[in-house]
C-alpha cells in the first residue's frame, strides 16, 4: 500500500510537471508577434452566438446554424478532422511592410495525424505539444517555438492578460511594434490631413462672410483633433478587444493602454470616475440614458471656444466672460435622457441634470452673461434667442426661460420643409429650455412647460409613473458595464426606431399602410443597448452589452415594415 502511494503521488507530481511546461501560445510566440487572436472553447462559444442570432432574429435561425461549420473553413479544415473543438484555438500575425501579414495557426488535436492530414500541401506544419501549429509561410512557422525566446508572455501587463482571457473572441494587438512597421504611415497621414484643410480653406475663400467665419473657425479644432490623436496613437501600448456571446446578450471590451508618464496618461489621470448612480434620479420611460464624469471645465470651454468661433467676436466675448466665471465653480457628473415626444409640442425632449458647486455662482453667470449673447443671422436663416429669468414657478421652483427660434427665408426654404421638420422636432414655439437651479444641481429641459414639471418633480424626489417603466431593464444592461466610469451611455434603439416608425405613420407621409396600433402589439419591451468608458492608470477601458430583446425588438419592427410595404395580394 505504502510502494502504491508513492507510485500516486509520482504520477500527480509528473502529471503536475508536465502541464507546467506544456507550452501555451503566448510562450510560443516572439515579443515581436504583431497580433494574437483566440477563440475560446470554439464548440461552447459557437453555440451560445447560434443561439443568440436564432432567437434574436429568427427570420435567419437556419443560416445561424451554418455558423459552426464554418469554423472549420476559417482554419482551412473544413471538417475540422482531429481538431479538438473544446480547447482553445489561436491564430498569430505578423506583419510585412511590403506585403500581406504572414498568418500562423495554432490548433489544438485530439488525433495528430488526421488533423495534419487534412491540411494537405498548403500549409507548412509542426506539432508543439497537442498544438498543430501550420502557416503558409515557412518563415512565420519557423518563429513560433516551444520556449521562443523573448516571447509575449513576459511582455504581457497583469491587466491586458486578464481581460484577454475574460473574453471569448479576444484579440491582442502589438501596437509599438506595428509602429515600427508601418512607419511612413503617419507622414502620409499628415499629408492626407493637410490636403483636406487646404480643401476647406478654398471652400472658406468661395463663401460668404457667415459660412466663411464658420468654416474658418472650424480649422483650428480639426487640427487639434489629429494632433491629439497623433499624440494618442504614438502613446499607445499593446490594446486588447473581446467579444463574449451569451444566452441574452452579446458583450464587448476593449483595453487600450498608453505608456507610462506619456502626455495621453497626464491626459487621462485628470479624469476621476465615478458611479454615475444620479442616473437613477432621472425620471424613467426615456429611450436613451447618459452619465458623464469627466473634466468638465476643459469640455465646457473647448464646446465654448468652438461655439465662439462659429458665432462671431460679440457671442465669443460674452462666452469667454462665462469660461472666466467657471474658474470659481467644481463641477461634479453630469446625467441626462432623451425621450420622443409629439408632433404638436415638438418630438425631441431632453433633461440634463448636473451637480454645481456654487449653485449661486454658477445661477448668476447664466443670468447675466446669457442675455449678451446673440446669435447671428446666416444666408437663409434668421436665430433669435430670448432669456427670461424666473419666467415661471414650476412646482415651487423659479425657472428660468431661454428660448430659440429659425425662420427660414423662402427662397432659401421654397418648399417650406425645412421649417416644417424644425417645427415638428422642438414644436411651435421653438426650443424651450428651462432651467431650475436646486442646492447642488442644475436641471435643465428641452420640451413644454409640462415636460419641465415633470423634471423638477423628479428632482424634488417624487416619484412619477411612466408610460414605459424602464428601471429594470436600466440596471440590466448596466450591470455589464462598469460601475465606475467617465462615460456610460444607455439606448433603447428598438423603442426608438418603433417610436419614430408610429410618428410617421400618424403623419400619413408613409406611401405604404403602417399602423401604430399595430406596432404596439410588436410588444417590444424596454431594453437597452449600453457602452461604458473607464479611465485607468495608464489605460481607457471600454465595455459594450447588447441584449437580445434589442434584436429581437430590431428584427420585428423590420419585418413588419417588410411586410406592409409588399404590395396587396
Amino acid at each position: 500500500m505504502r510502494r502504491t502511494g508513492c507510485a500516486a503521488v509520482g504520477l500527480c507530481v509528473w502529471g503536475a510537471t508536465a502541464l507546467a511546461i506544456a507550452a501555451e501560445p503566448f510562450e510560443m510566440l516572439p515579443g515581436d508577434t504583431d497580433v494574437v487572436v483566440r477563440l475560446k472553447s470554439p464548440a461552447k462559444t459557437v453555440d451560445a452566438l447560434t443561439k443568440f442570432v436564432q432567437e434574436g432574429v429568427p427570420a435567419i435561425a437556419p443560416q445561424a446554424g451554418m455558423i459552426r461549420p464554418s469554423l472549420g473553413m476559417a482554419i482551412s479544415n473544413p471538417g475540422l478532422a482531429g481538431v479538438d473543438d473544446t480547447a482553445d484555438w489561436w491564430v498569430a500575425a505578423f506583419a510585412n511592410k511590403t506585403s500581406k501579414p504572414s498568418v500562423v495557426f495554432i490548433v489544438p488535436t485530439k488525433d495528430k495525424v488526421a488533423a495534419k492530414a487534412a491540411l494537405g500541401d498548403k500549409f507548412s506544419s509542426k506539432f508543439i505539444d497537442d498544438y498543430l501549429v501550420y502557416s503558409a509561410s515557412q518563415d512565420a512557422l519557423d518563429r513560433v517555438a516551444g520556449d521562443a525566446e523573448n516571447s509575449l508572455e513576459s511582455s504581457l501587463s497583469d491587466n491586458a492578460e486578464d481581460t484577454f482571457e475574460e473574453g471569448d473572441l479576444s484579440a491582442w494587438i502589438n501596437v509599438p511594434h506595428l509602429r515600427e512597421v508601418y512607419s511612413g504611415r503617419e507622414e502620409e497621414a499628415r499629408q492626407g490631413f493637410d490636403q483636406f484643410v487646404e480643401l476647406m480653406k478654398n471652400a472658406a475663400a468661395g463663401a460668404g462672410d457667415a459660412q466663411k467665419q464658420q468654416i474658418e473657425s472650424a480649422i483650428p479644432i480639426y487640427k487639434a483633433a489629429f494632433e491629439g490623436a497623433v499624440v494618442f496613437g504614438k502613446d499607445l501600448e499593446p490594446a486588447v478587444f473581446t467579444i463574449s456571446p451569451q444566452e441574452k446578450q452579446l458583450l464587448t471590451e476593449t483595453l487600450l493602454t498608453v505608456k507610462e508618464g506619456s502626455q495621453s496618461a497626464k491626459t487621462l489621470a485628470k479624469n476621476e470616475v465615478a458611479d454615475l448612480d444620479s442616473m437613477k434620479d432621472l425620471p424613467t420611460g426615456a429611450i436613451a440614458y447618459y452619465g458623464l464624469h469627466c473634466d468638465m471645465k476643459g469640455l465646457i470651454e473647448s464646446s465654448m471656444n468652438l461655439a465662439g468661433g462659429m458665432y462671431g467676436d460679440d457671442y465669443k466675448q460674452s462666452l469667454e466672460e462665462f469660461v472666466k466665471v467657471l474658474e470659481d465653480v467644481d463641477f461634479g457628473s453630469s446625467v441626462g435622457a432623451v425621450w420622443i415626444g409629439d408632433l404638436e409640442f415638438g418630438l425631441f425632449r431632453f433633461i440634463g441634470n448636473t451637480n454645481v458647486e456654487p449653485i449661486e455662482r454658477y445661477r448668476d453667470a447664466i443670468r447675466e452673461l446669457t442675455p449678451k449673447m446673440e446669435l447671428p443671422d446666416t444666408p437663409g436663416l434668421t436665430q433669435e434667442m430670448t432669456f427670461e429669468p424666473e419666467a415661471e414657478t414650476i412646482s415651487g421652483e423659479k425657472v428660468d426661460l431661454l428660448t430659440m427660434t429659425q425662420t427660414f427665408d423662402a427662397e432659401a426654404d421654397p418648399s417650406g420643409m425645412a421649417e416644417k421638420v424644425n417645427q415638428a422636432l422642438l414644436g411651435p414655439d421653438g426650443m424651450q429650455q428651462w432651467i431650475a437651479y436646486f442646492d447642488d444641481t442644475v436641471v435643465q429641459t428641452i420640451g413644454p412647460k409640462s415636460f419641465a414639471e415633470t423634471a423638477i418633480k423628479t428632482a424634488q424626489g417624487e416619484s412619477l409613473a411612466a408610460p414605459v417603466p424602464t428601471e429594470d431593464a436600466i440596471e440590466a444592461s448596466r450591470e455589464f458595464l462598469s460601475s465606475e466610469a467617465n462615460v456610460v451611455l444607455l439606448v433603447d434603439w428598438a423603442r426608438m426606431l418603433a417610436d419614430g416608425t408610429k410618428v410617421a405613420a400618424n403623419t400619413g407621409a408613409v406611401p405604404f399602410p403602417i399602423y401604430a396600433d399595430k406596432i404596439d402589439e410588436l410588444g417590444i419591451e424596454p431594453s437597452f443597448g449600453g457602452f461604458s468608458m473607464t479611465t485607468e492608470e495608464n489605460a481607457i477601458r471600454m465595455k459594450s452589452v447588447l441584449p437580445i430583446a434589442q434584436v429581437k425588438g430590431i428584427s420585428d419592427l423590420v419585418d413588419y415594415v417588410r411586410q406592409a410595404m409588399q404590395p396587396p395580394q
